[in-house]
């Protein structure tokens, strides 16, 4: 009777203990809220690209437009961000594992993706643009969409979005192998103007820049981007919340300013 009674026992205790565990688990997959609120800190996995995440080259602090927006999302939530720098095939595996509670950076997101993940409201757009040097006698047609054709050479970074574009205008065109190699050939006039990412030359153009007597005219729309997340993560509200109190009172704005990019900023709800 003693040794039923102790077993008994065990038995009851033991069930008490898998029921807390069970519990624990379930609480932590239903909520990332509250797993990052138990944690204390939200891991950010990073797809690096100017300008929306970059590092200094000494202290390897993380700087961007991206950066900056994470950091005021994660403040306000009274947490700390951690940066997880990840590569874009490994982004949605780290995601789902529960390595990173979110996926942040320049990511055009496949259908498959879309599918299986949740995503913030789009807060950012990239833009193709034509770049035109300021003293170039032919600049204005590359101000008119229906004249672009006319330009002598576009050059474009060869394998790149610019390169589909110029294509689908009808263009003469010549590639390059980097962005640097385009601008420099139309800042020396042996090409009429390039057609680029906007956010992979905006660092470079422009008053105070390495290419100041280079313009951007005409633009294409190419992509906007948004954060994703596990499927049905309950972050996604309060990351939209965020981008929309900070579009309202400018914050928003005012990091976009800083590097640059003021125009690419979205309109969030």
């Amino acid at each position: 009777m003693i040794l039923m009674a102790a077993l008994a026992g065990c038995t009851r205790s033991q069930g008490k203990t898998d029921s807390t565990a069970s519990e624990g688990t379930t609480a932590d997959r239903s909520s990332d809220l509250a797993a990052v609120r138990s944690r204390g800190t939200v891991k950010i996995g990073v797809l690096a690209g100017s300008p929306l995440f970059y590092q200094e080259k000494d202290k390897g602090r993380w700087l961007g437009f991206g950066a900056d927006m994470a950091r005021n999302y994660v403040s306000g939530l009274k947490l700390k961000a951690k940066f997880i720098p990840l590569e874009a095939d490994q982004a949605q595996e780290m995601l789902e594992q529960g390595n990173v509670d979110c996926i942040w950076g320049r990511k055009r997101w496949t259908e498959a993706q879309k599918s299986s993940m949740s995503f913030s409201q789009s807060y950012l757009k990239n833009k193709l643009a034509i770049v035109v040097h300021f003293k170039n006698k032919d600049k204005d047609k590359c101000r008119d969409r229906d004249k672009l054709t006319q330009m002598k050479e576009f050059v474009v970074v060869e394998g790149s979005a610019g390169e589909e574009k110029a294509r689908e205008l009808g263009a003469n065109y010549s590639t390059e192998k980097d962005i640097v190699h385009c601008l420099l050939r139309v800042a020396a006039g042996t090409a009429s103007c390039a057609l680029v990412d906007v956010f992979d030359s905006t660092a470079m153009i422009g008053d105070g820049t390495q290419y100041e007597n280079l313009v951007y005219t005409v633009t294409f729309d190419q992509e906007e981007y948004s954060v994703g997340f596990r499927r049905d993560s309950d972050l996604v509200s309060t990351i939209d919340a965020f981008f929309a109190s900070s579009y309202k009172d400018g914050s928003m704005a005012k990091i976009a300013r800083k590097y640059r990019i003021s125009k690419m900023i979205m309109e969030v709800k």
